[in-house]
């Protein structure tokens, strides 16, 4: 990866994407299809057992456990 002018790659700036990172996730609900789980990153715990025993039991998708991990990443660099 190139950096130039603060850009990774000519893209856009680090700041920029950590604003376009949402705060609240929602997850969906195995059982109830038409509800959702709403998980707000930035009151997460370090200790992640009990987020990945959620994610485990409603059996989401890839998308829900990158969303996080990319979530988790830009809160615990705000701190």
């Amino acid at each position: 990866m190139s950096l130039q002018k603060g850009y990774a790659n000519g893209g856009t700036t680090t700041a920029a994407r950590a604003a376009a990172v949402p705060r609240v996730i929602e997850v969906p609900l195995k059982e109830d299809p038409g509800s959702t789980l709403e998980i707000d990153c930035e009151t997460l715990e370090e200790d992640t057992s009990e987020l990945c025993e959620i994610l485990n039991s409603e059996e989401v998708s890839l998308k829900y456990w990158i969303k996080f991990a990319v979530c988790s990443t830009y809160v615990s660099e705000q701190c």
